[in-house]
């Protein structure tokens, strides 16, 4: 008999109201505890290539017990060698953000490249707080930094922002690792910029303070029905994951 799922999680995408494709990918597996999105990038359909193969890449590699920051490594790679040698695939790459909950010491490990998302929010009596985990790989992040310009300004500045890293671009890539204590009240937000450009920290954290306590696939719809109505300008891609029991988490 298979052991019981120890996370709820949802993963939802959404093609958005302009573009003809979606090149976003999504996972979530409450039984190996494995969360990412992949947003590709590159023309025909070699985006789309390149955020599957980066999500199957993934997957195949943490089944061989793989370390997370490994299965990252071999995505890269995979897409890497796709781009040099598959027809119409030159040039195409993907962000991945990736998260998998480890039962031993209820730890969740994050690895990221590019500018999809992690978010952690944390519920409470007195009001929830939301947090961005990881950092953009991007041009506009990269002003951002600087602390020159406050954000309005540095926006205006550079209304259009360009990754500084993705996978498949090189045949290695610096990856990002975050390890993060897991809480009960936690809850995980994985996401493509289609969201993000759309609705800001604030909004974000609006949404979760009012729907954190209802249905988790509700949650992320009600996410990808503001992007869009805000114009839906990209694909939109949300996953959401959070612990069913801590006390199974930690082996109690």
């Amino acid at each position: 008999m298979s052991e019981p799922s120890i996370i709820h999680c949802v993963a939802l995408t959404d093609q958005g109201r302009v573009r003809l494709r979606n090149e976003d990918c999504v996972h979530a597996d409450p039984r190996s505890g494995l969360v990412a999105v992949a947003d590709g990038m590159g023309g025909h359909n070699a985006g789309d290539v390149a955020s599957r193969l980066a999500i199957e890449s993934l997957v195949s590699a943490l089944t061989e017990s793989a370390r997370l920051v490994d299965a990252v490594a071999e995505a890269n790679r995979k897409i890497f060698v796709g781009a040099q040698s598959w027809p119409g695939c030159e040039g195409m790459g993907t962000t991945l953000s990736a998260a998998c909950f480890l039962p031993p010491r209820a730890q969740l490990v994050v690895a990221h490249v590019g500018d999809s998302r992690v978010y952690r929010y944390r519920g409470g009596d007195e009001g929830g707080e939301l947090t961005r985990i990881t950092r953009d790989h991007a041009t506009l992040q990269d002003l951002l930094d600087t602390g020159v310009y406050p954000p309005d300004q540095a926006r205006r500045l550079m209304p259009r922002s360009y990754l500084t890293r993705a996978l498949g671009i090189e045949a290695e890539t610096t990856i990002d690792l975050h390890t993060l204590a897991v809480r009960e009240q936690h809850l995980y937000l994985l996401c493509t910029d289609g969201l993000t450009n759309m609705l800001s920290d604030a909004a974000l954290g609006d949404f979760f303070d009012r729907l954190h306590e209802g249905p988790l696939v509700d949650l992320a719809a009600a996410l990808i029905d503001a992007a869009n109505a805000r114009g839906g300008h990209d694909n939109i891609s949300v996953v959401l994951a959070m612990l069913k029991d801590i006390g199974t988490l930690r082996g109690a």
